[in-house]
């Protein structure tokens, strides 16, 4: 079964290791962390990355929420590896603030199709029920 609260960054590490493989991240350098200490409070994940280099460093929160979606951190694990291969618009023009919430909407869709398809599940199975 997925991973609902990583424990440790060891933990996160091995969990990514299947991920890394799937999108071919083989020659990236990566640094998990699980923190608190994130950029934005509303953010579960954030991967800050160096394309040139092939480096990234992910964090997970540590102190996992329940929001209205219940939303494992596998998915955001997911999620954070995704923007080692989509390029995310930096300058805050109008059209790059399109084009970043575009290439957003495109990253989350995509770890759920990865992690729905990996535990043969739909968005259903970790929504909150009403």
């Amino acid at each position: 079964m997925y991973i609902e609260k990583f424990n440790s960054a060891k933990e996160i590490k091995e969990c990514a290791k299947y991920y890394i493989d799937l999108l071919g991240l083989q020659n990236w350098k990566i640094l998990f962390l699980l923190t608190d200490d994130m950029r934005n409070d509303s953010w579960s994940g954030q991967c800050t990355y160096n394309f040139v280099n092939r480096e990234a460093e992910i964090r997970i929160e540590k102190t996992h929420r329940d929001d209205f979606f219940k939303n494992p951190q596998e998915l955001t694990l997911i999620h954070e590896l995704l923007h080692c291969k989509i390029v995310m618009p930096e300058n805050e023009t109008f059209e790059n603030t399109i084009m970043y919430n575009m290439a957003h909407q495109l990253i989350e869709d995509m770890a759920k199709a990865i992690f729905n398809a990996r535990y043969n599940l739909t968005d259903k199975d970790y929504y909150y029920e009403e």
